[in-house]
């Protein structure tokens, strides 16, 4: 149940000083995971790059970039995370006014709905992650469709959660955010898709059955996205040099191999490490100029500039860029090649994605705070991180500007405001007339 709840200017505010512990241990944590841990254990399982022999100045020189890179990306981070602390008032209920929790027809009708809409992007073919090939939507419908899914529906589905945490019904919801989950991996066959599909779970339980709720589907989720990729979505798209590539049957015994190790595999390989670093720092030059490089960069944050006379990442992998299917290096390569394999422009660049990633975490972590929601800061800051893995960086100036705007001191006020204006009036419980 939610309050409409206003701040106390009586009552002395106090300061909140946002987290930077987690966030920077988090990030040791991965960095070390990706360019330590990874390839070692990636030679013990198969679908892997596995590297030519290698003599030690190659090595030397690939650590180099790392040290190099993890130093300026962590100090750009420790920078965006820092900053004074910031006087709160204490939120408190001046006003009883309670809202009901969602309606369970409301919910089977939004789940229907998320449900249609995976549909509909399986049917124009939009946010699969083998196919690209598809039309683009007038009115930039196809973005709002690829990242609705993505954040919207999960951000959406996690506030229902919240509100059956503590209702008999909690089961019957459990079903249908796992089926619905389940749908958004199979027609997207993207392993991140399920990942957030799995977080509204966590705030559907409380204490440690909630990491069994959100850890036993998000397990079925990687493997229905995996297992999608070879015998759903090839046929489902019918292009005939996808089905070459995925839906042949020596690709389908392959994928159902170790059906159970598939989680495993992909959490080894995904990151992918210093692999793709040794091979990318042996491509050469990436651009024939500095002031290819720059352009590159410039492009990489908005898309009204072209990138120019700029490698891909399929030149990296050898293969020209029209060759079918996505692909993808590691967290400083793919920038490395975003930014041209400009030293500088690199240098630059990974200060300011770190810098970025902290201030948007830091502003997120404000505005929760001002509602009283402090426990998902640490969840927030994993899924940006998530962005930057996936060399998202261009979204944060403007996640930045989205989370400056939400940590405004006036903005509870505004949220609540709007939750009890889309109330009805039946459900709301009022002392005014007192």
């Amino acid at each position: 149940m939610i309050a409409e709840l206003t701040c106390n200017k009586n009552q002395e505010p106090f300061l909140f000083q946002v987290d930077r512990k987690v966030p920077l241990r988090f990030a040791w944590a991965s960095l070390i995971f990706i360019y330590v841990l990874q390839y070692p254990l990636s030679l013990m399982v198969p679908y892997t790059i596995k590297l030519p022999n290698r003599d030690l100045n190659e090595w030397l020189v690939g650590y180099t970039f790392i040290l190099i890179s993890v130093f300026i990306f962590m100090s750009g981070l420790a920078i965006g995370l820092s900053g004074k602390p910031i006087k709160i008032y204490p939120i408190v209920k001046t006003k009883v006014l309670l809202k009901k929790r969602m309606s369970i027809f409301i919910v089977i009708f939004l789940i229907a709905l998320f449900a249609f809409w995976s549909y509909l992007m399986m049917y124009f073919k939009i946010g699969m992650t083998i196919y690209a090939g598809f039309e683009p939507l007038p009115y930039r419908i196809t973005g709002f469709l690829f990242y609705g899914r993505l954040f919207l529906q999960p951000m959406i589905l996690a506030y229902i959660a919240i509100g059956y945490s503590n209702s008999k019904l909690k089961w019957i919801l459990l079903l249908l955010l796992f089926i619905l989950g389940a749908w958004a991996s199979l027609t997207s066959g993207s392993r991140f898709v399920g990942i957030m599909f799995a977080l509204p779970m966590l705030m559907l339980f409380k204490g440690k059955s909630k990491y069994l709720a959100f850890g036993v589907p998000l397990v079925i989720y990687i493997i229905i996205s995996t297992l999608s990729r070879t015998f759903y979505l090839p046929f489902i798209i019918g292009d005939p040099q996808l089905l070459q590539i995925y839906g042949t049957i020596e690709s389908q015994e392959s994928a159902t191999r170790n059906v159970w190790m598939i989680p495993i595999y992909y959490i080894i390989n995904r990151p992918m490490g210093m692999a793709e670093v040794l091979m990318t720092i042996n491509f050469g030059d990436l651009t024939p100029s500095f002031a290819d490089s720059l352009q590159s960069s410039l492009s990489y944050f908005t898309t009204y500039i072209s990138p120019g006379s700029c490698a891909s990442v399929k030149n990296v992998y050898g293969l020209s860029d029209d060759v079918f299917g996505g692909y993808g290096l590691d967290l400083f390569s793919n920038f490395w090649v975003a930014f041209g394999g400009s030293p500088v422009l690199y240098m630059l660049g990974m200060v300011l994605i770190g810098w970025l990633l902290g201030k948007t975490y830091r502003q997120f972590s404000i505005s929760l705070a001002r509602l009283e929601f402090n426990g998902f800061a640490n969840l927030i800051f994993v899924l940006l991180f998530m962005l930057i893995f996936e060399a998202r960086g261009y979204m944060f100036p403007y996640l930045l500007l989205l989370s400056w705007f939400l940590s405004r001191k006036n903005m509870p006020h505004l949220i609540y405001s709007l939750i009890n204006l889309l109330s009805p009036r039946s459900n709301l419980v009022s002392n005014r007339s007192k």
